[in-house]
């Protein structure tokens, strides 16, 4: 087996391409979501959003995603970033409920304690969100009724793209990406 090293005299003209997948986050009517469930519409896990459904309900929940899809791939160049695929091609996952915060207040868990002189404070919240994990599947007891699903309904788009960036460090000449 052998080993081919690559070295560069000059960094500073070396661009670096590392492939990654970013993903966004928007928001969606719960009604219109319940409503495209309802019509047999299922949890996306990966679902190409150029393969939604093009018909009344879905329609609009397809242009939302899509129009979404574009300001995310629009805002990533504005970082370096460049797409490998078109909006098309990005998966849409969800519905996620919208993370709750229960309480904005803290606790201090080690007051009293020596160790601790400044004590550890946490958040005030006790109690964990119940049931399960990954996009679910709505009734409507669930999008008006639960406490999770009251903050609304998320989906996100992920989707390829190419970093362009790096620097050399100054002390050693390494070059980070």
């Amino acid at each position: 087996m052998s080993v081919a090293l690559n070295f560069r005299i000059d960094a500073e003209t070396t661009q670096v391409h590392v492939p990654m997948h970013l993903v966004c986050k928007f928001r969606a009517d719960p009604e219109l979501v319940l409503r495209c469930q309802q019509a047999g519409d299922t949890p996306h896990r990966g679902t190409k959003l150029g393969t939604l459904r093009e018909f009344w309900p879905f329609d609009a929940l397809k242009r939302q995603a899509l129009e979404e899809a574009q300001t995310f791939i629009r805002h990533m160049r504005t970082q370096d970033y460049e797409p490998r695929q078109s909006h098309f091609e990005m998966e849409l996952w969800g519905p996620f409920p919208e993370k709750v915060r229960y309480t904005d207040s803290l606790t201090n868990i080690e007051a009293g304690n020596p160790f601790f002189p400044d004590g550890r404070w946490v958040s005030d919240s006790r109690g964990t969100r119940q049931g399960t994990r990954g996009p679910q599947e709505l009734d409507k007891e669930t999008v008006l009724d639960s406490p999770d699903w009251k903050k609304g309904t998320v989906f996100l788009i992920r989707g390829s793209f190419t970093g362009n960036y790096g620097h050399v460090e100054e002390e050693t000449g390494t070059l980070i990406v």
